[in-house]
């Protein structure tokens, strides 16, 4: 007796599956979740915590936990490449391209520990009563950069899958964005504006659902340029696209703020 193929579609849903528990269940993703929280902890220990910084300190800390899933995410997705694995996958019922498809099970659970890790860190702040006024788009930001993270390291696995890229391209993203707030003198200038986080809202604050959008444009821009390993042309399309709404959302971050500020950030930029 012979076991019924398996249809592709169901072999895709089934490593889906399979990758997203196999991702729950990695200490490492625990290790960076408990980081998180403890750094979040920490930079909220000063008297008097407000909604505002909460909202910095819990997305400077989801960078952290972004930082661990891109390490995980990339080696997750280069183990097709490592010695003896590629006669293995071979055989198995789905492609290579339905096996980058089911590594994106990666978001959700990202996107969950993100969640996480921001209602315990609210949890312990819970007895300090923050003050000032709450911001549902602030709270969108910590769950949506470990996602961001997680389709990175995938993005990295996919084009590279040598050992050495996982820690380069996390280096790479490290350095990026510890440049970016030096390079602007204050929250409305672009550098600033460029940041998955918000530091400072003072610049437009009631802009933070631009910000949202531009975050959210900027996975989809890194998930397109992971798909195009396989689908160049919807990927094109899609990154093309995304980089279209990035652009108009920060431009009006720009819009949003005071004419003074923004004359003044523009000058800067000069």
């Amino acid at each position: 007796m012979t076991a019924a193929p398996v249809s592709p579609r169901v072999a895709t849903r089934l490593l889906a599956s399979t990758e997203a528990r196999l991702l729950a269940h990695r200490a490492a993703l625990w290790a960076g979740f408990v980081l998180a929280v403890a750094l979040c902890a920490v930079w909220n220990g000063g008297a008097n915590p407000t909604w505002e910084a909460f909202a910095a300190n819990s997305g400077r800390a989801s960078l952290v936990l972004a930082a661990f899933l891109l390490l995980i995410g990339h080696l997750a997705t280069s183990r097709d490449h490592r010695h003896g694995a590629a006669e293995f996958t071979g055989t198995l019922p789905a492609s290579p391209r339905r096996r980058a498809i089911a590594l994106f099970a990666f978001l959700p659970v990202a996107a969950a520990a993100g969640l996480l890790a921001e209602g315990v860190e609210l949890l312990i702040l819970v007895p300090s009563r923050l003050s000032g006024s709450f911001d549902p788009w602030l709270v969108a930001e910590p769950v949506v950069a470990p996602m961001a993270g997680a389709a990175l390291g995938i993005a990295a696995g996919l084009w590279r899958p040598s050992a050495p890229a996982g820690p380069l391209t996390l280096f790479a993203a490290a350095a990026v964005l510890a440049t970016l707030p030096i390079l602007g003198s204050g929250p409305g200038d672009l550098p600033w504006l460029l940041f998955p986080i918000v530091l400072d809202r003072s610049a437009a604050p009631d802009a933070t659902g631009w910000h949202v959008l531009y975050l959210v444009a900027l996975l989809t821009v890194v998930i397109g340029a992971a798909l195009a390993r396989h689908w160049r042309l919807w990927a094109t399309i899609v990154v093309t696209i995304a980089l279209t709404v990035a652009v108009v959302a920060v431009r009006r971050q720009q819009m949003a703020q005071p004419a003074a500020d923004r004359a003044a950030a523009m000058s800067h930029l000069g």
